[in-house]
């Protein structure tokens, strides 16, 4: 079976040893993996949800929603990634749940279903909404429709910088170990079978090209990379802070 595969996919997803590639932006060796359930990362952190809205079209960006752990060693945990090309109403959807007693999709991985009416303030959702974009505003009241109590606030304006310069900012954390991701997320998306790990590692991480003049910089999508990148602004590090003692000793 190896033969058949890749050399990085068989380094990441059967050894859990991912080997460099010198020719990428983000080295395979700066990768790190957590072995505790995402239910365990959760509890002692501030979850943060950091969606960036797309058209749902064959063509268009991916939607991408990022659950995030925020933990007190400083370290920033991938608890789930959902990546696909919808629309509204399925991001309705997956933010909120399709009905009153049914849970979003991403919640169970947190260990909090049985709070999901009276969810608190230690779980925010972030929403890209810049330009004309209603998003922010949608989602505002589809949440308060649905009698869901997550805190939405939106991404911060930060002037002209672009998606390219915004994804630049994760390559430190990435090779300073600040970020860890689970072994898989356990799901794929509509149009593809694969892990949505599967997917940003191989489509994204392991293929973003970096340019000196910045013209040739990214990949056909690197929608996942922006989403996560976000976490890493400058504007954002006093907005996302990391909790100075485990959320669950308080």
């Amino acid at each position: 079976k190896k033969q058949a595969l890749d050399s990085f996919y068989w380094s990441c997803f059967y050894l859990l040893n991912p080997t460099e590639r010198a020719d990428r932006y983000f080295q395979n060796d700066w990768l790190r993996y957590y072995s505790l359930s995402q239910e365990r990362m959760a509890k002692d952190a501030r979850v943060h949800l950091i969606l960036d809205p797309a058209g749902g079209t064959e063509k268009s960006d991916f939607t991408t929603l990022w659950v995030l752990a925020r933990c007190w060693d400083k370290k920033t945990r991938g608890l789930d990634l959902w990546r696909d090309r919808i629309g509204i109403v399925e991001t309705m959807d997956l933010l909120f749940g399709c009905e009153d007693a049914v849970p979003p999709a991403w919640m169970p991985r947190l260990g909090v279903v049985r709070q999901w009416q009276h969810m608190d303030s230690n779980i925010t959702l972030w929403v890209e909404d810049f330009g004309n974009s209603a998003w922010f505003k949608v989602i505002h009241q589809e949440a308060s429709k649905r009698k869901r109590h997550l805190v939405v606030r939106r991404l911060p304006n930060v002037g002209n910088r672009k998606k390219s310069s915004r994804i630049r900012f994760l390559q430190a954390p990435f090779r300073g170990g600040e970020v860890e991701l689970p072994a898989s997320f356990g799901h794929g998306s509509r149009d593809d079978g694969r892990d949505t790990l599967e997917q940003f590692l191989f489509d994204e991480y392991s293929s973003w090209i970096f340019s000196p003049d910045g013209k040739g910089d990214g990949v056909a999508n690197d929608d996942a990379l922006d989403g996560l990148a976000w976490a890493f602004q400058p504007e954002m590090m006093l907005l996302m802070p990391y909790p100075r003692i485990a959320v669950s000793d308080r």
